[in-house]
């Protein structure tokens, strides 16, 4: 038996469910202790929680090796991958096709939740107690200030309060090393767009040189992925337990906003049932192959909470597991991770009605659109944020209908530890669902087109006007 076959097991789902269970039983074991207690008055309970607490780095360090390869992976493929297209007389047809399935999965998400929340009512079926429990938290007004002040003073500010034209200003980076280091995915985007597109628009070998090159450099990165992907278990065990053992103050909040927390799921969940469907029925695998292929990235989103921690593992799903075209998923995945943030907005859309209930504002078909319209605005706006980072752009759905953020921004940052692993879970399978919309399946010897010839044709109209009218007269 070979070295990689002894070492196999560790990438198997079996073993990563088995390290998650076991995470989430060290991590409940240990939320039960604390630090601050003396050494010779400690229980079995504190000294867990210490280990846990000493341990938590080494899931910190694996987080940061799986991230170490992102923003190299998401300029080498989109790079090489627009180059590739561009140099494709198919080109218009790719985006078009690209476009649509976006739009209509941005339309979905948003109608689905905002259907949801009228229909759940997650901030009117409270409970006296729950009402008590969400009052008293909300009045704890320092803490609520403190909180503010912390999202709206730095960078989340800017992008809080920033204008349409503002907003595109940003984008375009003025330094693309800078954005590097700052880690700014949009203006990172642009600059590989940009870059692909002048790659593909060179003549003769030269370009193909450069071609091979990114491409080369995307599968490296992919090298260093696969091997980390030994240290799943491992790193999930240290993430997932330091997670649990330190949240300890979200129980009460959590059993008083549970109604809301339920309704997110169950959005979420049908969400995923859809995205499986699209992908099954696109890849032409057995529902199990389909399933079993999309452990990695599952896992990974829900134990890093990172969606960009994600993208390895999805684009090789997809494309080296399931058989979508290589150089679409290679395109879409990172652009849509950016900007698709489908998780973001059915979470405000969701959000924004528990806040309208809680103050039992009377909805009406403005309020309605207002939320509908505004969520997906906000959750695009999310773009490169993860985490509590995505919080402060409540108020793009909120101000419009009169609600004040600060007031119940203490609510949602406390229950975040819960939700964030669903919405991250929803930005990057959904985007795979929408990859697989655009991509289908490239068939053995197939070298053009993944499409039928009745898709083909259907698109024909689109593509003409792309090709026509806007790329090639820019490439002169």
């Amino acid at each position: 038996m070979n070295e990689k076959n002894k070492t196999s097991f560790l990438k198997k789902p079996t073993t990563i469910l088995s390290a998650i269970a076991l995470a989430i039983i060290i991590g409940i074991l240990g939320s039960k202790g604390s630090l601050g207690v003396e050494v010779a008055e400690r229980s079995i309970y504190d000294w867990i929680h210490v280990g846990i607490m000493a341990l938590k780095p080494v899931g910190d360090m694996y987080l940061n090796l799986l991230k170490m390869t992102v923003y190299p992976i998401l300029i080498t493929a989109i790079t090489s991958s627009i180059a590739g297209l561009v140099k494709s007389p198919e080109i218009g047809k790719y985006l078009s096709r690209m476009l649509v399935s976006f739009v209509i999965m941005l339309l979905f998400t948003a109608a689905l939740s905002t259907v949801i929340g009228i229909i759940g009512k997650p901030g009117s079926s409270l409970s006296s107690e729950a009402r008590a429990t969400l009052n008293e938290s909300i009045e704890q007004s320092s803490y609520a200030v403190d909180i503010e002040v912390s999202l709206s003073e730095g960078d989340m500010v800017e992008m809080d309060k920033m204008n349409l034209m503002s907003f595109i200003v940003n984008v375009i980076p003025d330094n693309i090393f800078k954005s590097l280091i700052d880690g700014i995915a949009l203006q990172l985007v642009l600059f590989s767009i940009l870059f692909g597109i002048a790659i593909g628009a060179v003549r003769g070998e030269r370009s193909e040189f450069l071609i091979t090159v990114t491409e080369g450099l995307f599968k490296a990165f992919q090298n260093i992925i696969s091997w980390l992907m030994y240290l799943l278990p491992f790193g999930l065990i240290f993430l997932l337990a330091g997670q649990i053992a330190s949240s300890k103050e979200f129980f009460k909040v959590l059993v008083a906003m549970i109604r809301f927390i339920v309704l997110f799921h169950i959005a979420g969940l049908i969400t995923l049932i859809i995205n499986v469907v699209i992908m099954w029925s696109r890849s032409k695998e057995n529902l199990f192959t389909v399933l079993k292929e999309q452990v990695d990235p599952i896992m990974i989103a829900l134990a890093t909470r990172s969606s960009f921690a994600t993208l390895p593992s999805a684009i090789k799903a997809l494309n080296q597991k399931l058989g979508f075209s290589e150089n679409i998923t290679k395109l879409y995945v990172p652009l849509g991770i950016t900007i698709g943030r489908f998780g973001s907005i059915i979470y405000f859309a969701i959000s924004a009605l528990f806040v309208t209930q809680l103050y039992d504002i009377p909805m009406t078909i403005g309020s309605i659109l207002i939320v509908f319209i505004g969520s997906i605005f906000a959750g695009m706006a999310t773009a490169g944020a993860t985490g509590l980072a995505t919080l402060g752009l409540m108020s793009i759905v909120l101000d419009p209908l009169g609600l004040p953020l600060e007031a119940v921004l203490i609510l949602f940052m406390i229950i975040d530890t819960i939700i964030d692993p669903m919405r991250t879970l929803l930005i990057v399978h959904t985007n795979m669902a929408v990859n697989a919309m655009v991509a289908g399946k490239l068939e053995k010897g197939d070298t053009v087109s993944p499409f039928t010839k009745s898709e083909e044709n259907m698109w024909k109209p689109m593509y003409k006007f792309y090709s026509g009218n806007l790329l090639w007269p820019l490439l002169g």
